[in-house]
């Protein structure tokens, strides 16, 4: 959280998709067992470390109007079938309630 050199945007992403690898301060633990040797276990943890950074502060990819319109398309036929069976969720429900017929 304290790192300035990081870009706010990309602070935030490191810390939504890396949660399970910060202590309860907010540190990044970052670990290697590659090898017997402490340098290259360090050199390791400093090349995960880069990798990590990288991927969170690189920008998401534009949509292309294709996607956007295939996305839009399946958000409405979602909508659509969840209040189909929530409309036959209730008539279930109202066959169960005995009728007031006098």
């Amino acid at each position: 959280q304290s790192a300035q050199w990081i870009p706010p945007l990309g602070r935030k992403k490191l810390l939504e998709t890396c949660q399970h690898m910060m202590n309860k301060d907010g540190q990044l633990i970052v670990t290697s067992e590659k090898t017997r040797y402490q340098q290259l276990n360090t050199a390791d943890c400093l090349e995960r470390l880069k990798a990590l950074v990288m991927k969170a502060c690189e920008p998401p990819p534009e949509l292309s109007p294709e996607t956007k319109l295939m996305l839009s398309s399946r958000i409405a036929r979602a909508s659509a079938r969840r209040v189909r069976e929530k409309r036959s969720r209730s008539q279930l429900k109202k066959q169960r309630q005995p009728s007031d017929i006098f």
